[in-house]
């Protein structure tokens, strides 16, 4: 892999790291009149997760940075995905699933940001150099 496309799905990456920080900031305005700024920012985070993937498909990066890229751009597609499962839980009023939702959530967070540490320290590694 050249270094123009390490640099480029590294900057994916960071960009990723920087809508779910949005992300999480925009929560606080839950139950206000700036909701939308939340689902604004999942709305990113999910867009940045698609991004990846394909610029993670049309790359020529081993097959382990490519698992870890693959799944964090997946992670980041499911967020929005379960955020709007959250969402849609508390409008009907459905206490217990909604909790359940939230929980998932938490746990889909702290994968995210695991894989979204090992896709960076991949893409950090250089690759090994032939001796021939």
């Amino acid at each position: 892999m050249n270094e123009a496309n390490r640099t480029s799905l590294k900057r994916v990456v960071q960009l990723l790291s920087v809508f779910y920080v949005m992300t999480f900031v925009s929560g606080f305005l839950q139950n206000t009149q700036f909701n939308i700024f939340n689902y604004l920012s999942f709305l990113l985070l999910c867009v940045g997760g698609i991004a990846l993937i394909r610029q993670t498909i049309e790359s020529p990066v081993t097959q382990t940075l490519r698992w870890s890229l693959f799944l964090t751009g997946t992670t980041s597609i499911l967020l929005l995905i379960f955020f709007l499962g959250y969402e849609w839980s508390k409008l009907r009023d459905q206490v217990n699933l909604e909790a359940s939702m939230e929980s998932f959530l938490y746990g889909l967070t702290l994968v995210f940001w695991i894989l979204v540490s090992g896709s960076l320290v991949l893409l950090r590694r250089p690759e090994a150099r032939s001796t021939h």
